[in-house]
């Protein structure tokens, strides 16, 4: 659980899980961007106007890669 940690949300993402909604934001407390669980929140206080973060500085979510998957080689053609 967050305790006294001020969030500055700025994208709001379907995990895929029913009802499991997760925030992207900025944690002042740990300084850097994190996914936080919605249902986690306990109440949200104040709001306080523009952050001084924004989707744009957040590297990780705006960084795409490329990934490959393949099927596991154990498994077997039936």
């Amino acid at each position: 659980m967050h305790n006294l940690k001020t969030e500055l949300p700025n994208c709001l993402d379907d995990s895929g899980w029913p009802l499991r909604w997760h925030v992207r934001a900025y944690c002042e407390k740990n300084r850097a961007f994190r996914d936080f669980v919605l249902s986690r929140f306990r109440r949200i206080n104040g709001l306080e106007g523009d952050a001084d973060f924004t989707k744009a500085d957040d590297k990780r979510w705006n960084n795409k890669i490329d990934i490959v998957l393949v099927p596991d080689s154990r498994l077997t053609d039936y």
